[in-house]
């Protein structure tokens, strides 16, 4: 069974005076690796630390999953038959995926590091991997993940406001922005001030805030 205690030293405790275990308070980590000690040894590890783990045997089983999947890191075996590691990412980084990948090798190639580095991996651990690097890899890789779902967020956020303007409200609010007064703007459009302050109060209040400064930051963080 993939939770039983593995038998094997496939992964090491570390140091005496590493930190106390983390809890990782039921968030997802996929495993994938051909090798079923592996996988049981990391289901293991993960589980006792709290973390919801989905395992798979070859990157094909991953790719095959993936569009179902919530966006979790991704701990990733370099050497597999059919597809290796640095092959499923680069498949990966072509469907826009990238979700942090910690890359595990039991041959501390420089060279494969290296590349896997290049492609956008989190980190490169060698086996047997000690527990304490793997966790404070995995707490990182969370943190980028949270980064990133925050930004997309933002830009998910400032683009359907800005979808509430008409094109004559985002041309008034573009020119604004460039530092032009009202009566300039009004000039540049051929309208007058007056609709020039229409098209301004009308638009500030469909962003939902009450400033110039607070239009440009919103511009700033559309996809």
């Amino acid at each position: 069974m993939e939770h039983d205690q593995p038998k094997s030293r496939l992964i090491t405790p570390g140091r005496s005076n590493a930190p106390k275990p983390v809890n990782f308070g039921g968030r997802c980590v996929y495993v994938i690796d051909d090798d079923a000690d592996v996988r049981r040894s990391l289901h293991f590890l993960l589980t006792t630390r709290h973390a919801e783990v989905t395992s798979f045997k070859s990157a094909g089983d991953f790719l095959e999953a993936v569009e179902g999947l919530t966006p979790s890191p991704i701990i990733l075996d370099v050497r597999m038959p059919r597809m290796d590691g640095l092959q499923l990412i680069g498949q990966l980084n072509s469907r826009e995926i990238d979700w942090p990948t910690i890359f595990l090798s039991g041959h501390g190639d420089i060279s494969i590091a290296v590349r896997a580095l290049k492609l956008g991996a989190a980190d490169f651990l060698e086996k047997p991997v000690v527990s304490a690097d793997l966790e404070a890899c995995l707490e990182k890789t969370f943190a980028t993940l949270d980064a990133k779902t925050a930004t997309r967020d933002l830009e998910s956020d400032a683009t359907k406001r800005w979808a509430r303007l008409t094109p004559r409200e985002c041309s008034v609010l573009h020119h604004l922005c460039e530092g032009l007064s009202n009566k300039q703007v009004a000039y540049e459009l051929n309208i007058s001030p007056r609709t020039v302050e229409m098209h301004r109060a009308n638009a500030l209040r469909q962003l939902g805030v009450r400033s110039l400064p607070e239009v440009i930051k919103l511009r700033g963080a559309q996809s």
